[in-house]
């Protein structure tokens, strides 16, 4: 288990530990800013998008160089977000459109040094990172046969 998830855990959940740390008080924790490290490579690991979070679009592999900025997330499935201009840094607001989860993820410290998206081989990178597995079963569901395989094993 990593050092994020076991932080996560001992909260009780993300959003306990979030809570936590939006109470005012949260400066007294001791290690707030380790904490909030660990959130963050948290919400990196299981795809949680919040706002102001800079992510990528892997959908559509050279049609998009910028970064994005998250501007709100209205559901759990829709997010929406706006290109960041690579110049300025400033939010291009009005170029701005919904998008799934399972189409970004969050940009990379190479990324951020960069100020802009670095090619990837994304279709493997969505498949190894099990973008593909969660996709198809959000859609598709799973075959009732793996269900039975699964409740054998456990």
């Amino acid at each position: 288990m990593s050092l994020a998830n076991s932080v996560v855990e001992s909260f009780g959940g993300y959003e306990n530990a979030k809570a936590v740390l939006d109470n005012p008080n949260a400066s007294l924790l001791h290690n707030v800013e380790g904490i909030k490290q660990r959130l963050l490579e948290y919400r990196h690991q299981h795809n949680i998008f919040e706002v102001n979070d800079q992510v990528v679009l892997i959908n559509k592999p050279g049609s998009s160089s910028s970064l994005h900025r998250v501007l709100a997330v209205n559901a759990p499935t829709t997010i929406h977000v706006c290109p960041i201009n690579q110049v300025s840094g400033s939010d291009l607001v009005v170029l701005g459109f919904m998008a799934s989860p399972y189409y970004l993820r969050h940009a990379t410290d190479a990324e951020f040094a960069a100020n802009r998206r670095l090619e990837t081989n994304t279709i493997d990178s969505f498949i190894e990172d099990g973008g593909f597995d969660k996709a198809f079963v959000d859609v598709f569901g799973l075959p009732e046969s793996v269900k039975q395989s699964l409740k054998e094993i456990s």
